[in-house]
């Protein structure tokens, strides 16, 4: 595989949470307070177009903009301009929840991206590594 095809990363979390609980934390796409740190996150828009570009200290900005929302479906897609703080390119992602149970649902990030700096295998694991400290987030904050 060369540097140019896009490379695929997909992780799938399983939470001992309500789905609807979890759509309500997602939902609000310029909404990020749930993520420890010292994030600074502006938005400019709303719904579908809009973007939300998070200062992260010491790495940069990154800018997202939600290019799809299905709330009924609970499912959403946002891609990035400009550079991430990780080895990939052109990265678009899309989330998107699914009952698993009354009291669970699963979560899942499906990454699309052009390694940059890194090979295929490298930069689908840091990706992958990023979707699982979110999805531990999600769980910190909604257990709290």
């Amino acid at each position: 595989m060369s540097a140019l095809e896009a490379v695929e990363a997909v992780y799938s979390h399983d939470l001992a949470l309500p789905l609807d609980t979890v759509w309500r934390l997602l939902d609000n796409f310029g909404d990020l307070h749930w993520i420890p740190g010292d994030l600074n996150v502006t938005t400019q828009g709303t719904g579908v177009g809009m973007s939300r570009t998070i200062a992260l200290p010491g790495v940069g900005a990154v800018r997202e903009e939600l290019a799809f929302k299905e709330p009924g479906a609970h499912h959403y897609g946002y891609v990035v301009s400009g550079d991430l703080p990780y080895p990939v390119a052109d990265y678009r992602a899309e989330v998107s929840l699914s009952m698993e149970g009354p009291s669970t649902c699963r979560v899942t990030w499906h990454g699309t991206f052009r390694p940059r700096g890194a090979s295929p295998e490298e930069a689908r694991e840091i990706m992958l590594a990023v979707y699982r400290q979110i999805a531990g987030w999600i769980e910190l904050h909604l257990d709290a």
